[in-house]
């Protein structure tokens, strides 16, 4: 179900985007959100979200990211070419514009693209709006006039820490200060140009060698203009760079203990905070708002608003569901889509008819607002 606490935790992001949106994409958005509702086989031709993986290259060693994970999975996670054909992906969103109310840029690290600049000009002709999840290493004056002058709603920042001595250890080749200064030359340009968008929220990865640092990073979020914090738990992608004893799962009440002191700190300093942590799923922590129930998922909003492409055109279900759905190299992409030899309907046809997909079994959101 859709729950009040998502709605209102993202109202921000709503008023950014909704201005921009034109009544065919409103149109569009909606009957693809019925769609959902009725858990139809089918959705709307055109899903109103994509998620872009525009490059798989990276400036950064992170020590729980799946590109250093020993299981890696080339034709799922990654490809060659590392990067998006440019080209390729005009043409797509050329074709497609007048549907489309929101692209997400993902990585890799997106602003290393080579062809981000061109990619923004282009979303700025289409009037697509668009939001973009980076590390904040290349969020250069540059780029960040280019963001802020542009259709960009959002800049989501993956921050994992408040200081450099934690920072270092999850965020290989990282340098906080850095990360720092680019959010403050960021929002002196927002204050120059007297803009709302884009909003800067920012992300952390838990595990019990930065979850004491939980509260800072509230702190530091108000004091840098971030206006939400995501926390969630990292997850064995069996890297080899995390001990076993340093995820939330074998440190169960620390996580509660430092959740509910940043929580406590996200209220009265006015930031937005949002939890998932499956591994307490378990656990009735009051002060746990946003986590896995031990249940199985009963249906999913991604398979009916949101498309997600790799650089090497495989379409995936979502960040946790990574099997191949099709590709856009072989097939059209509503036939992917919306064709009963593809795994979207194939997924919905399984929630339609009250069974939990086999790819859908293991969802960190089962409980929360996509089922």
């Amino acid at each position: 179900m859709i729950t009040l606490r998502f709605i209102f935790t993202r109202i921000f992001q709503l008023h950014a985007l909704l201005g921009l949106l034109t009544f065919k994409k409103l149109v569009n958005l909606a009957k693809a959100f019925i769609f959902f509702l009725l858990r139809t086989p089918t959705s709307v031709k055109i899903p109103p979200i994509f998620i872009i993986s525009v490059t798989n290259r990276c400036n950064y060693k992170c020590i729980m990211c799946s590109l250093q994970s020993k299981n890696y999975n080339p034709l799922i996670d990654d490809s060659n070419p590392n990067d998006f054909d440019f080209n390729t992906l005009e043409t797509f969103l050329r074709k497609n514009h007048e549907y489309i109310s929101l692209i997400r840029i993902h990585g890799g690290e997106p602003l290393i693209y080579k062809n981000i600049i061109p990619l923004i000009d282009l979303l700025n002709e289409l009037k697509i709006a668009f939001n973009i999840i980076t590390n904040g290493s290349y969020l250069s004056e540059e780029i960040s006039k280019k963001l802020i002058d542009s259709y960009c709603i959002g800049v989501g920042i993956s921050l994992d820490a408040s200081k450099q001595s934690i920072y270092k250890k999850i965020r290989k080749n990282g340098n906080f200060e850095t990360i720092s200064k680019n959010i403050d030359i960021f929002n002196k340009l927002k204050k120059e140009k007297k803009s709302y968008r884009p909003v800067l929220t920012a992300s952390m990865c838990v595990l019990s060698i930065n979850a004491t640092d939980m509260t800072d990073l509230v702190r530091f979020c108000r004091k840098h203009s971030i206006r939400a914090l995501s926390v969630f738990e990292a997850v064995d992608l069996n890297t080899g760079l995390i001990h076993e004893n340093e995820f939330i799962s074998k440190n169960k009440e620390l996580a509660h203990q430092e959740i509910k002191r940043a929580s406590s700190e996200a209220k009265k300093l006015g930031v937005i905070f949002r939890t998932r942590f499956p591994s307490l799923k378990e656990n009735k922590f009051a002060d746990i708002q946003y986590h896995a129930g031990n249940i199985k998922p009963k249906n999913c909003i991604n398979y009916y608003l949101v498309a997600w492409i790799l650089p090497n055109l495989n379409m995936i279900g979502c960040s946790v569901v990574k099997a191949p759905f099709g590709n856009l190299a072989k097939n059209d992409f509503e036939e992917i889509w919306n064709s009963k030899d593809f795994g979207y309907y194939l997924a919905r046809k399984d929630f339609k008819n009250g069974i939990t997909p086999k790819v859908c079994e293991d969802c960190v959101y089962t409980g929360s607002f996509y089922s």
